[in-house]
């Protein structure tokens, strides 16, 4: 009897280490759909190894791949600035860019999550003077479930929207942020694709959010790691686009569809602003602010006279209710 006791007792080990070893296996394997891969990024290192996941993304398999987690969802994914807010870095490469595993681009991934932090760290403050609480999570290296690699057989570095659909698709069927919403009682969370692309690509950094359409309801910033001879992965200009997830508008007369009429620019220039969406220089240190207008649009600010004297639109979060 204790040697069929014994031989059952090995056989229930081996089962438990079997089942071990596949759950792990579901946890690492790369998530795939629809020809892209997403995978956890390699660690920040001047030799990167190729880590597939962190282990610990329990919860993101099992609840429903919702990114949306906002009690109205009205506003996309990320609503006012205040609160906590989830920004999730993803290096993309399509069929015009790509980042290697090598030295150089790990030491420019370093750069972006340096300008990143001081990007966040920047708008924390100036959520502050407004007597505001903003809080950012971006540092993927203290958490690799806050940035991703990921494939796209596409030229996904354009001028249009016409990459929506398929990003909007791949984030929703392959990233579970509520999980790690949960995990960081955060509200909103904002995507952030970087291209690393060449000193010759004419494309400007471009976000596509919820304030552009209200079919825009995944939200996200397209963000080429250079623009001609510029590095537009500055804390400037990284912060400019992430106040746009916020509801902020550029502070540009584009065409007669732009919501900001020319004569407010020019007034704006006469007024020497120093409204970020409005006026700010290439680098890491942000020398502009955030400007009343802008306090109004991201929720910083109830009220701006300029909305009424020069017939702006009304920020986002009053059309909703």
């Amino acid at each position: 009897m204790r040697v069929i006791a014994l031989f059952l007792s090995i056989l229930t080990v081996i089962g438990v280490l079997c089942s071990c070893s596949k759950v792990k296996q579901e946890l690492n394997d790369p998530i795939k759909r629809a020809g892209e891969i997403i995978t956890a990024p390699p660690k920040q290192t001047e030799e990167p190894d190729t880590a597939e996941g962190t282990g610990d993304e329990t919860d993101a398999q099992t609840e429903e791949a919702d990114p949306r987690s906002r009690n109205d969802g009205s506003l996309g994914c990320a609503g006012t600035i205040d609160g906590r807010t989830i920004v999730i870095s993803i290096f993309a490469n399509d069929t015009n860019t790509s980042w290697i595993n090598n030295a150089e681009d790990a030491s420019t991934r370093g750069q972006i999550l340096n300008s990143l932090k001081l990007a966040c760290d920047w708008l924390t403050a100036e959520a502050q003077k407004y007597g505001k609480s903003a809080e950012f999570f971006c540092d993927w290296t203290a958490d690799q479930q806050l940035a991703y690699n990921i494939a796209f057989n596409a030229n996904m570095v354009t001028t249009d929207a016409s990459t929506y659909s398929l990003i909007a698709k791949t984030l929703t069927s392959g990233l579970n942020t509520a999980a790690i919403q949960k995990k960081y009682d955060a509200e909103d969370v904002i995507y952030l694709f970087f291209y690393n692309t060449l000193p010759s690509n004419p494309v400007l950094p471009m976000s596509l959010t919820h304030v552009d359409s209200k079919l825009f309801n995944i939200e996200f910033a397209m963000i080429p790691a250079r623009f001609e001879e510029t590095r537009t992965v500055t804390a400037t200009y990284l912060a400019n686009e992430l106040l746009h997830f916020f509801g902020a508008y550029d502070i540009v007369h584009k065409d007669d569809k732009s919501p900001i009429p020319q004569e407010y620019v020019d007034y704006c220039f006469a007024a020497n602003s120093n409204d970020i969406m409005y006026k700010f220089a290439d680098g890491d240190e942000i020398a502009s602010e955030i400007g009343p207008l802008t306090a109004y649009y991201i929720g910083l600010a109830d009220e701006c006279d300029d909305v009424a004297e020069w017939q702006l639109p009304t920020a986002e979060r009053f059309l909703t209710k």
